[in-house]
């Protein structure tokens, strides 16, 4: 279970506390992660997006704590933002693994941000492919992108100026923004496509409408 506590603070910009947590019995542990974050709202490329606004020691603050089931100790804490990438891009990939097509091999990824490096990581882990087309609104993101990861996949990354560009002819169509409104038409998806979702508002109502099956 997941709690968002949102304070606004004006002029588009809130405090957001959100936690969660869950046991893990074979482990004997039960974990949860909590972040304190100032976020703001802002529109680039015609598209509303939300932007964390780091403390004045530029920093960001999220935690994980470990509990021991046996004796209710604390065992561990960890910083969350990494140990985060990870996991979102090894569960798109467990999803790409048992959803998308076996020969896929033309990726759209949709968003350079902070979670896209684990994107490319994870689907490349479980699909054979061979091009990676990433669109994103910052050109210095997507290129930077596409320059890091040279190397850590066997996949060509290459950077494009449109999410059309990135779609048309692709398998997989991943996503990694923080758009509050759909960045890809669906009504340009065609049979045997695989759509990976980060976040609510990412995918369009058509998206939902024509897939034969949705997961969560």
């Amino acid at each position: 279970p997941r709690t968002l506590n949102y304070t606004g603070l004006g002029d588009g910009e809130f405090y957001l506390y959100s936690c969660m947590d869950s046991s893990v019995p074979r482990y004997g542990v039960h974990l949860i992660r909590m972040t304190s974050e100032h976020l703001a709202r802002k529109t680039v490329a015609g598209f509303p997006r939300r932007f964390q606004i780091p403390n004045p020691a530029g920093k960001f603050s999220g935690l994980i704590i470990m509990f021991s089931i046996e004796d209710h100790a604390p065992l561990a804490l960890f910083q969350d933002a990494v140990l985060n990438r990870t996991m979102i891009g090894a569960t798109s990939g467990i999803a790409a693994k048992y959803i998308s097509r076996e020969d896929s091999e033309v990726m759209a990824l949709l968003g350079a941000g902070w979670l896209a490096p684990t994107q490319v990581i994870g689907h490349c882990a479980v699909r054979p492919i061979k091009e990676i087309r990433v669109y994103g609104p910052t050109e210095e993101h997507k290129i930077a992108l596409c320059n890091d990861l040279e190397g850590r996949v066997d996949a060509k990354l290459i950077p494009v100026k449109s999410t059309e560009e990135a779609v048309e002819g692709a398998d997989i169509i991943a996503y990694a923004t923080n758009s509050y409104e759909p960045v890809f038409d669906g009504a340009m998806l065609k049979p045997g496509h695989y759509v990976g979702s980060l976040q609510v508002g990412e995918l369009d109502d058509l998206t939902h409408d024509r897939a034969d099956t949705i997961t969560a």
